[in-house]
């Protein structure tokens, strides 16, 4: 896939031959911890919580901004709000933007993500070990996550870590994390088609964000150029499917046979991510 790219499944550098034999041997052991109630702690950290991640996220920010947004604004991490904040030129903070996980969940405690199901049907075996190990860390590179602002409280005017959009997609719809369906979402808001998703109303962070690239088809692609989504969407700027219903997608015991889709997501978010560094 390619070692140049830098993984942020841990806060430190680590290479994928190292975080291979590391995670795998994880694993191994993950299902009889689970059996016994064992601390399931293991050597997976979330890119979300890296600082490091969003150093490197500001970089490209920048580069893009100066090339398709006139320089309009700028991008630095910060520890405090947590994320990347955007400034104007008059040096205001207008946004605070926080990452989102694009890649399916790592395997956990509850066990209840395609990653768990995948491994689950395949009896934890040495070939879906592997696979799993890939998968996590070329999906854990830097197009791995999409990024929505923080909305600001209403009591004291400070940045909420709560960011509504992103608690839904995430567990409480059909979204799921599925980089296609929320796309879609997306791409109906640029086309006056969300519906009622109070995230997206007009005056929410959110709303702001996405109508600084524009409006309708020419807002859709300039988002997706901006963000460098370019190898989720084909030739006419629709987001490619990942081939499989909404009903099949939460069969468990479908997933032993649908790698593909596993495969099919860690190759675009690869693709993403040398897109990404390559500007």
């Amino acid at each position: 896939m390619g070692d140049e790219l830098r993984s942020y499944v841990k806060k430190e550098h680590i290479s994928f031959d190292e975080w291979n034999t590391e995670y795998t041997l994880w694993l191994n052991k993950l299902s009889e911890r689970r059996k016994k109630g064992d601390s399931l702690n293991g050597p997976y950290c979330d890119p979300d919580d890296c600082y490091e991640y969003y150093k490197d996220l500001c970089i490209f920010l920048n580069k893009q901004e100066e090339a398709r947004m006139n320089g309009q604004f700028s991008y630095s991490e910060s520890k405090e709000p947590f994320g990347i904040k955007v400034t104007n030129k008059k040096g205001e903070i207008v946004f605070v933007l926080h990452s989102d996980q694009m890649g399916f969940s790592a395997p956990q405690r509850n066990g209840n993500h395609p990653y768990d199901w995948y491994l689950k049907h395949k009896e934890y075996n040495e070939c879906s070990r592997n696979n799993v190990s890939k998968w996590i860390y070329y999906t854990r590179t830097i197009g791995c996550g999409f990024i929505w602002p923080k909305e600001i409280k209403t009591q004291d005017k400070t940045w909420n870590n709560h960011i509504p959009f992103n608690n839904v997609r995430g567990r409480l719809s059909c979204e799921q994390d599925r980089i296609d369906l929320t796309l879609d979402v997306i791409r109906k808001f640029y086309f006056g088609e969300i519906g009622n998703r109070p995230a997206f109303s007009e005056g929410k962070q959110m709303y702001k964000w996405l109508s600084r690239f524009g409006e309708g088809d020419n807002g859709w692609r300039n988002y997706i150029n901006f963000m460098e989504f370019t190898p989720f969407v084909d030739d006419y700027y629709i987001p490619i499917g990942l081939q499989i219903t909404k009903e099949e997608f939460k069969n468990k015991d479908a997933w032993g046979s649908r790698g593909d889709i596993l495969e099919l997501v860690c190759s675009l978010v690869t693709k993403r991510s040398k897109n990404m560094i390559s500007h």
